[in-house]
């Protein structure tokens, strides 16, 4: 049989998705063939992916951008402090929503010409409308990217905004 994974949590597994594949690598055993380590062993590597995606986190918190990850079905599975401060909403009460119906997303290409143009090429920018919770509009510059499995599926997009009243006050001073 072919080397065996450690058994994870949902989390610990979420984090190594989402790690640098030299870290989510790491977590394979490196044990002889037909060997899994024992559910107590397992923990250290449980706890490592588990803090790693913590510390990343806490860095995309750090910016000014809004940051969400959503599945391919548009779901939000990540909204950063950023966003909260855009939009609105906390993460708690963003999380699982549609990106597109919380946000009430406008734009002048269509979504499914975006759409097609992030599976193709990995990468859109450009200008979108999004409402804030109390429904005031704001145009953001709108980066998403796209990440695929160890397939070459794709599995979410990393999207990034940036209001533009934010970038005409800098150009303005």
């Amino acid at each position: 049989p072919p080397r065996r994974t450690c058994p994870t949590n949902g989390a610990a597994r979420h984090a190594a998705a989402y790690m640098p594949r030299r870290l989510s690598e790491s977590l394979v055993t490196k044990r002889n063939i037909g060997e899994t380590l024992s559910r107590p062993a397992c923990q250290p590597f449980e706890r490592q992916a588990q803090a790693s995606l913590r510390e990343h986190a806490d860095l995309l918190d750090l910016t000014h951008d809004a940051m969400f990850v959503r599945d391919m079905e548009a779901a939000i599975t990540y909204w950063n402090r950023g966003a909260e401060e855009l939009y609105g909403w906390t993460a708690e009460e963003a999380l699982g929503k549609s990106a597109l119906e919380l946000l009430k997303t406008i734009s002048t290409v269509p979504r499914e010409q975006i759409e097609m143009q992030v599976q193709r090429t990995e990468r859109w920018e450009g200008e979108l409308v999004h409402h804030r919770r109390d429904g005031t509009p704001v145009v953001v510059a709108s980066r998403l990217a796209l990440q695929r499995d160890a397939q070459g599926e794709p599995v979410a997009i990393l999207a990034t905004n940036t209001s533009t009243l934010d970038v005409d006050r800098i150009a303005s001073a």
